[in-house]
C-alpha cells in the first residue's frame, strides 16, 4: 500500500469505516464476471452472495491440456452485483484480480473515471483459490504477472474530488 485515506464513523479505530480511498500497487489479472452459480460448491444461506469469475490461462501458466484456454473460479462478493443500478456488474464484464497472498485476492471493478492519471477501482468480492484448483490444475495465478498502480474505492465513497 502506498498511501490511505479513511473516513470512520465515530473514535473507535476499529469500527465502521464511511469511506475509503487506497493507492496501493500489486500483481493483478484480468478476468470476467459470470452470474453463473453452478460451478459454486457450497450452497449456504448464512453465507456471502457467491458468483464466479473466469479467468483466461496463459501457455505455461498451469497444467491443464493446452486444449483448455480458461477457467471459472467461485468468489464471494461483498453485495448483490446482478440487481439493477449502478454497481451491477454485466455477465462477462471485465474486473481485475489483486493478490493478497498466492491464493486470495480482491476482485475489483474499474470506475469510470481515474484521479490525478491513476486507474480507480472498487472493490466488489474476495477469492479464496481452493488448494484443491491449485493441486488438481497446477494453476499459478502470479507467476510473470506485473505489478501496476491505482486507487480502490470503498464502495460508499464515489466523489474523487479532495483526493
Amino acid at each position: 500500500m502506498i498511501s490511505c485515506k479513511i473516513t470512520k464513523a465515530g473514535r473507535n479505530p476499529y469500527g465502521e469505516v464511511l469511506s475509503a480511498v487506497l493507492t496501493v500497487a500489486g500483481l493483478t489479472r484480468p478476468a470476467r464476471f459470470s452470474d453463473d452459480s453452478a460451478v459454486l460448491l457450497i450452497k449456504d444461506e448464512a453465507l456471502p452472495p457467491r458468483h464466479s469469475i473466469e479467468i483466461d490461462i496463459d501457455q505455461g501458466e498451469s497444467e491443464l491440456p493446452s486444449k483448455v484456454s480458461s477457467l471459472a473460479l467461485p468468489f464471494f462478493t461483498d453485495y448483490d452485483l446482478t440487481g439493477e443500478g449502478p454497481d451491477k456488474i454485466p455477465a462477462n464484464g471485465s474486473v481485475l484480480l489483486l493478490a493478497l497472498f498466492e491464493d486470495i485476492s480482491l476482485v475489483l471493478s474499474k470506475e469510470q473515471f481515474s484521479v490525478k492519471g491513476v486507474e480507480v477501482y472498487r472493490r466488489i468480492g474476495i477469492l479464496k483459490l481452493l488448494e484443491e484448483y491449485m493441486l488438481m490444475y497446477g494453476l499459478t495465478l502470479w507467476q510473470g504477472k506485473l505489478s501496476r498502480l491505482f486507487k480502490i474505492f470503498l464502495d460508499s465513497c464515489r466523489n474523487a474530488e479532495g483526493l
